[in-house]
């Protein structure tokens, strides 16, 4: 009977040891897998921004874009970004890239690979920062978007190609700085202060508010903007700095902040912005700045309900 037992503790151990190693090696596999397919990722983005900025020529370009996203290529714009770096002269470096492999996302019936990589390239007389945007199709690494903007100083492009073309105003103490790595995002750097229209508006779930400032003419003439949608209109403000606080009476901060009735409040202001940023959500375009200084230039704001907003995703 003890033998017998020891026979099931045996088979029940062994069982056991080839799970374990089934267990890690398949984890192994997986590692090995995904590190070769990083590998291969990184050295295509490499090559594909090498072949790009050797002669600046579109077609090297086009050749490598994944056929079900050509269609969405701006072609003369992407032909005036590419104007400038085609004169600054050969190619002298190019930085290591940064990136990593992405989210998988469906396409069809199976699994596609995501990755993104952003590199510097140094040429003679400009510096030019580019995002390659990846999926891997059919066994192949192909480009889904590209992206590039200027950096070079003291002489600035006045266009970024970012998949849009975006233009930034002579008048801009604002200046491209650098693409988000993992998102459609698009970071600048500097400090601006602008004039127009500070708005607090009740949130809809009847908790809180957001803060909007629509720039007058004169202001929004100095914010990078997409041309094909003309100068920003509206800027979503990010409040580090307690504007409420500071511009408004307690008696307006009640009022807006009712949670039966959406409210708006607008006060004629001068704000000074920093963390200029563009980035998409649900197909929208949004301007984002940070807040860091502000000053009313209207002593009674004025409140106003406003209906609810059918804006969304869905």
């Amino acid at each position: 009977m003890f033998k017998v037992l020891l026979k099931i503790l045996g088979a029940i151990f062994t069982v056991l040891v080839l799970i374990v190693c089934g267990f890690f090696s398949y984890v192994w596999y997986l590692d090995y897998a995904g590190d070769r397919n990083e590998r291969k990722a990184k050295e295509f983005a490499r090559e594909s921004i090498l072949a790009i900025s050797e002669t600046w020529d579109v077609r090297e370009l086009l050749k490598r874009y994944n056929p079900r996203h050509k269609a969405k290529i701006d072609n003369v714009a992407l032909e005036r970004a590419f104007e400038l770096p085609r004169k600054s002269g050969s190619r002298q470096n190019l930085s290591e890239l940064e990136g990593a492999l992405g989210l998988r996302k469906s396409i069809g019936a199976g699994l596609e690979s995501t990755a993104i990589y952003t590199g510097t390239v140094i040429s003679e007389h400009g510096i030019y920062v580019m995002r390659l945007d990846l999926s891997k199709w059919d066994g192949d690494w192909f480009i889904d978007q590209f992206d590039v903007c200027d950096k070079t100083t003291p002489v600035r492009l006045t266009r970024c190609y970012t998949g849009r073309e975006f233009i930034i105003p002579a008048t801009s103490s604002l200046q491209f700085s650098h693409f988000e790595k993992r998102s459609t995002q698009n970071y600048f750097q500097g400090n601006t202060t602008l004039s127009g229209t500070l708005v607090f508006r009740a949130a809809e779930t009847g908790s809180g508010y957001y803060t909007l400032f629509i720039p007058d003419s004169r202001s929004s003439a100095m914010l990078p903007y997409e041309k094909t949608r003309g100068p920003v209109k509206e800027l979503i403000i990010r409040d580090e700095i307690n504007m409420l606080e500071k511009l408004l009476p307690e008696k307006t901060k009640k009022q807006l902040l009712r949670p039966d009735k959406i409210s708006s409040v607008e006060i004629a202001s001068t704000i000074t912005v920093t963390d200029y940023m563009t980035t998409t959500e649900c197909d929208h375009l949004l301007y984002i700045a940070r807040a860091i200084e502000v000053v009313s230039t209207r002593d009674s704001p004025k409140l106003t309900q406003v209906r609810a907003s059918s804006d969304g995703c869905g």
